[in-house]
């Protein structure tokens, strides 16, 4: 498929159904997006939530990532991350939905780390099994007894602009082109599509077994490298990755992979998911004829989009670096602790770099608050870093966590009469510690 240049045609100017005067809009129903929407509402905000599809979890849910975060952090058994993601957690393991033991555990002041299943890389890494369906449903729960006004289906186009100041979102749905005002938007999109459209400038990127039941498995780059040598593998990737689910007898399969693709692009998208799928009957045979225990494996699902690591990066007021992952730094006005290493798959070529942080690193209020823009932030794996500093902080624990903290931070702005911008961070930082977030180690 070809991409037509220079060909444009006028749009009929027209009016549009305002079909929503809210206080805060959320766009985008994922990590950063659930946590956002739930923050606000509960601060006593009348919250819209915009999500394409029609269930909430981005990642965990529409792309096939069995896991939450993947991955929870600790210093010396002390927790990073709590607030909405362990909330998060805890229904979860109420309904069915992740491992109530595990839960259990990290629920407590002090992480034993006896027993769980502690990963290569970062400070303390837990991989925490979730079930997809299990979280739609917790999702839909959670939200509705917030009071949190969900929109699915429906997509948020465009900022509503006055100026420097954006107003609202235009969105489009079944129900058409219609507009939702609001006193401060929040871009959870994960591409920071309101954010780009708003004027902010961007920029675009660039072994170990479990021994239990719940397992990790990746390397075996042995096997891959035979298969190449044979040619039965030429999908860009060296390592096997998989890990077992809620089920005794499924594990979730991460090996497709397809660089150099712009998801921001429509055509380039709709490739990457028709070379993402292709490749998997070439993963299935590979496993079944190289890795014991994969004999009689069979296809069950693939996930309902492809996953994105990285598209469009805002640049805020600050922009988090590599060397801030790394050398475990931290800020005055920083909303949460993170301790996922800098994890790299390169566009161009196969392998990882994988880099472990010297301790937890903060991530200040500035990178959710976009340059050149006001009433609007920024929330997931679009925040404002560099390539290398969003490679650690992309996650989706860390992702909820800021979306947390940008959801507190709307309804704040909203009640004081301020810009995001404007807001005393030292105010937000209180009430994040109120709500059981992480600020001190």
């Amino acid at each position: 498929m070809g991409k037509s240049k220079g060909r444009t045609i006028e749009e009929p100017r027209r009016e549009i159904e305002v079909r929503d005067d809210v206080d805060i809009v959320v766009c985008g129903g994922g990590s950063a997006g659930m946590a956002a929407a739930l923050a606000a509402a509960r601060a006593g905000m009348k919250v819209i939530l915009v999500e394409r599809h029609g269930f909430l979890g981005g990642a965990a849910t529409a792309a096939g990532v069995n896991g939450l975060g993947g991955w929870h952090y600790d210093v010396d058994g002390k927790p990073l991350i709590r607030g909405i993601p362990m909330e998060i957690m805890r229904r979860l393991a109420g309904n069915g939905g992740a491992i109530r033991e595990w839960v259990n555990r990290l629920n407590k002041p002090e992480i034993s780390r006896e027993g769980l299943p502690y990963i290569f890389y970062g400070i303390g890494c837990y991989w925490i099994h979730t079930h997809p369906e299990h979280m739609k449903l917790a999702m839909d729960e959670m939200m509705q007894e917030a009071n949190v006004g969900l929109l699915y289906h429906c997509l948020a186009v465009l900022p509503i602009m006055e100026g420097k100041d954006v107003r609202g979102v235009i969105v489009e749905s079944k129900s058409g082109r219609q507009a939702i005002l609001a006193k401060v938007v929040v871009d959870c999109t994960g591409d920071g599509d309101v954010a780009a459209r708003a004027g902010a400038t961007v920029e675009k990127g660039d072994e170990q077994i479990g021994r239990s039941r719940h397992f990790l498995g990746i390397g075996m780059t042995d096997i891959t490298a035979l298969a190449r040598k044979r040619g039965e593998w030429d999908i860009p990737r060296e390592r096997i990755s998989f890990i077992s689910t809620m089920r005794d007898d499924e594990v979730a399969v991460n090996m497709t992979r397809v660089p150099d693709v712009d998801a921001v692009d429509s055509l380039s998208l709709s490739a990457a998911e028709l070379t993402a799928r292709a490749q998997i009957n070439q993963v299935v045979s590979l496993l079944r004829k190289y890795v014991p225990g994969f004999e009689r494996a069979r296809l069950n699902a693939s996930s309902p989009k492809i996953g994105i690591r990285e598209t469009r990066r805002i640049i805020g007021d600050y922009v988090l670096t590599g060397e801030d992952v790394l050398e475990g730094r931290r800020f005055a006005d920083e909303v949460l602790l993170a301790g996922y290493f800098v994890d790299i798959h390169h566009p161009d070529r196969e392998g990882c770099t994988n880099i472990k942080p010297k301790g937890a690193y903060g991530i200040p209020y500035r990178c959710l608050v976009p340059l050149g823009v006001d009433n609007l932030l920024v929330a997931g794996r679009c925040l404002s870093a560099i390539h290398e500093g969003q490679a650690a902080a992309r996650v989706m624990v860390t992702c909820m966590a800021m979306g947390e903290a940008a959801g507190c931070a709307a309804a704040m702005a909203c009640q004081q009469n301020v810009t995001p911008r404007e807001l005393n961070v030292g105010q937000l930082r209180e009430r994040l510690i109120e709500q059981g977030a992480v600020l001190s180690i």
